[in-house]
């Protein structure tokens, strides 16, 4: 997780307001302050997150915090988390309302949150005065957060869907995002957790799971009713496991990447197909941070690609590179 919410990037969470989005983004939160592995995703750093809720009171914040705690099994309330239910929590001397476009309120984040935190804000609607569709409100949220980027501190700003299953207002939240996630309400009721589909349409670490999409579910409990952990599968794998739970035979492969052969490759081309296998992928910019010119990098993406040792996906910037899979 330390690569997908890197010092400084933004994240975008767009959900149904059935889905569960708050109660995804505090186990996020609770993971990210502890360390903790979440949906799959491990990590190796603690990181102070500072999470700004406007639709929720300080025990309902509370209950969030220890549910979303018992799903990550972690048994002490994180030190690093800095909750603030702007229901319960009262207002500094002289400050209006929160508004994270607010000048007064920016720099007063600016002046709180330490650098290589991680700022959450639940939700856009609700915390800011700006209407959703105004076509200047991403370009206010550059502004707002670009001291706090410069800071090292990363954003999660979770937003809601319209009738059209897409954000509310301007598209432009997508192109200012390192990642934009959906989440939509799956059938059945949630009951104040989560059953959704979560859809990594961008994911700026991991380009090979862009698209993908997964079921995430948590049950709501009380602190008295701990309830269970997450559970985070695949859409594929959870076809997978409902077509053998009827005792269907079925025929389809599992794919690995073999270890590439890099032995007598020039140290350009050892490096690419060492990060493809380390990482799942290749990209350019992966090869220049190694002081490699772009021309030689192309020259010999092309030729792995050519020779069959990667595999080629999309054009222009957000082309990535892959190794070939095998039947296990």
């Amino acid at each position: 997780m330390g690569n997908i919410f890197a010092p400084s990037n933004i994240t975008v969470l767009v959900g149904d307001s059935d889905a569960g989005k708050s109660l995804y983004a505090r186990s996020l939160a609770v993971a990210i302050s502890c360390g903790s592995e979440f949906c799959g995703f491990g990590q190796s750093s603690i990181r102070p997150v500072f999470i700004i809720n406007a639709e929720q009171d300080a025990k309902k914040s509370q209950d969030y915090t220890k549910r979303s705690m018992a799903a990550l099994n972690i048994e002490e309330t994180p030190g690093n988390l800095y909750d603030c239910p702007l229901l319960s929590s009262p207002l500094p001397e002289g400050m209006p309302d929160f508004d994270i476009l607010n000048k007064k309120w920016q720099s007063l984040l600016l002046e709180t949150i330490p650098a290589n935190s991680v700022l959450i804000i639940d939700n856009l609607l609700t915390t800011t005065t700006k209407s959703a569709n105004s076509s200047t409100l991403p370009q206010g949220i550059r502004t707002a957060v670009k001291q706090l980027q410069e800071k090292g501190v990363s954003l999660i700003l979770v937003h809601h869907t319209g009738n059209s299953g897409k954000a509310l207002g301007s598209s432009a939240l997508e192109s200012l995002s390192q990642n934009f996630f959906t989440l939509h309400a799956n059938e059945g009721p949630s009951d104040g957790g989560v059953n959704a589909k979560l859809t990594f349409v961008k994911i700026k670490s991991y380009p090979q799971l862009r698209g993908k999409v997964f079921t995430a579910t948590l049950p709501y409990a009380t602190p008295e009713e701990q309830g269970g952990p997450w559970k985070f599968v695949s859409e594929h794998e959870n076809a997978y496991i409902q077509e053998k739970s009827t005792n269907a035979v079925t025929t389809e492969p599992e794919f690995s990447s073999p270890k590439p052969d890099i032995a007598g490759r020039p140290k350009i081309q050892q490096d690419a197909l060492s990060i493809a296998l380390k990482k799942g992928n290749v990209t350019k910019s992966d090869l220049t941070e190694r002081d490699y010119k772009e021309g030689t990098v192309k020259e010999h993406l092309r030729e792995l690609t050519k020779n069959g040792q990667l595999i080629q996906t999309g054009s222009g910037r957000g082309t990535f590179y892959t190794l070939p899979q095998a039947t296990k």
